[in-house]
């Protein structure tokens, strides 16, 4: 069976298109993990927090209540999957946003650098009790938290990644 040329032509520029999208983000993650934030982690973790509210995503109630936002009812407390931030080993903070309507949540950590961190975002899907959960590091959220926080710098990654 012979596939006629436009859909071969399609085919071809789909595949060059998801390549190069590939490349660029590991481009992005490399220049990520080469550059940490010239800013103190409690500085940053509250704008990390409200990139993720603003994307749709619920945060636990001491995380809201951080950012300016309403606390939650009692019954949606006892309801919402999210967890607070909360210290893990070596000192990292970590905190998990509730599910979104297609069972998609993130998780993002951050360390102390000493007047500079580095946070990470992971894009989490599939639910807690199915144990069938795919993780993703979010390279695209970084980088715009990166922006929010320090334009130069992230111009700098903007560029490497290219």
């Amino acid at each position: 069976m012979r596939l006629p040329l436009p859909r071969v032509l399609a085919c071809a520029v789909l595949l060059t298109a998801a390549c190069a999208a590939a490349q660029r983000e590991a481009r992005l993650r490399e220049a990520l993990d080469a550059q940490t934030i010239a800013r103190p982690l409690a500085e940053v973790w509250p704008v990390a927090l409200r990139l993720l509210d603003e994307r749709g995503y619920d945060l636990a109630n001491d995380d809201r209540v951080s950012i300016g936002k309403a606390p939650l009812t009692t019954a949606s407390r006892y309801l919402s999957q999210a967890r607070e931030t909360r210290t893990a080993k070596g000192g990292r903070w970590v905190a998990e946003t509730d599910l979104d309507m297609s069972d998609v949540r993130y998780r993002i950590e951050g360390t102390d650098l000493g007047g500079a961190c580095r946070v990470s975002f992971f894009r989490i899907a599939g639910t807690l009790e199915a144990r069938d959960e795919r993780e993703h590091r979010d390279a695209d959220l970084e980088l715009e938290l990166v922006r929010r926080v320090d334009p130069a710098a992230a111009a700098r990654l903007d560029e490497a990644a290219r």
